[in-house]
């Protein structure tokens, strides 16, 4: 596998602000999920996303979490822990789509592994 960037998150105080500043700026369609409390960035090409408020494990730091397909979310998330890597969320399963887990690289840069379910 090549471990391609396959999704980009939002994670931000101020989820309606963000929505309409990036949908004015590159014309980006967005899709609010209001019973998620969540949006996906629909970019028109290219890979998609989402927009959420801030989780838990933010930090209350507003950031951009780059999403990189693994094979099996277990054995990335040990690797990269093996080369200095915290995991902030463990292996979570998303039903119906597949599992993610959210990292700290050794630099403190946020991002996150996900292993798309067979099928």
């Amino acid at each position: 596998m090549s471990h391609p960037i396959c999704y980009a998150e939002l994670h931000t105080t101020a989820p309606s602000v963000a929505r309409e500043f990036y949908r004015s700026l590159f014309g980006w369609g967005m899709k609010h999920h209001a019973e998620l409390d969540y949006t996906e960035i629909r970019p028109g090409e290219g890979p998609e996303g989402g927009l959420m408020g801030l989780a838990p494990a933010d930090f209350d730091r507003p950031l951009w979490v780059t999403y990189v397909g693994v094979e099996d979310v277990e054995a990335a998330s040990a690797k990269a822990v093996s080369l200095g890597a915290v995991v902030r969320v463990p292996k979570t399963e998303v039903p119906g789509a597949g599992w993610f887990a959210w990292l700290d690289d050794p630099t403190g840069a946020r991002f996150a592994l996900w292993q798309k379910a067979e099928g």
